[in-house]
């Protein structure tokens, strides 16, 4: 396929950190958009590998468009701190795009629904010094 012409969906349950880790140019260069659902974001020893799995998004060019929490986890609320965040969050990113600016609260968009229809809404999202 040429390059940024494919459209990746992942949804793994957690194996999703290690593949995108590691991950080569070669192989992101022939997506134009990823969507990710990202699991396990209280899982704090593994935070490394998280963290190295979004730099190699960002360093092929991917830049994040959207972000909602999945209502099928709970929150994540740090010990000793404020922030409140989603235990899987649902990501998109769109190589060449302009980045969204970092909020500390939480906005919705208008399409964004809860994944479970019958399971309580996840509480807004907080980040405190963002």
């Amino acid at each position: 396929a040429p390059d940024r012409s494919l459209i990746m969906k992942m949804d793994i349950e957690n194996a999703e950190w290690p593949i995108l880790a590691t991950e080569t140019p070669w192989v992101l260069n022939k997506f134009k958009q990823a969507i990710l659902e990202f699991h396990g974001l209280n899982d704090e020893p593994r935070h490394t590998l998280y963290a190295q799995a979004a730099q190699t998004m960002l360093n092929n060019g991917f830049r994040v468009v959207h972000i909602h929490g999945n209502n099928f986890a709970d929150m994540y609320y740090p010990p000793g701190t404020l922030y409140k965040v989603p235990k899987v969050l649902e990501v998109t990113f769109v190589a060449g795009a302009r980045p969204i600016q970092c909020q500390a609260d939480q906005s919705l968009h208008y399409l964004d629904a809860n994944n479970h229809i019958v399971g309580q809404p996840l509480p807004m999202a907080h980040l405190p010094g963002a």
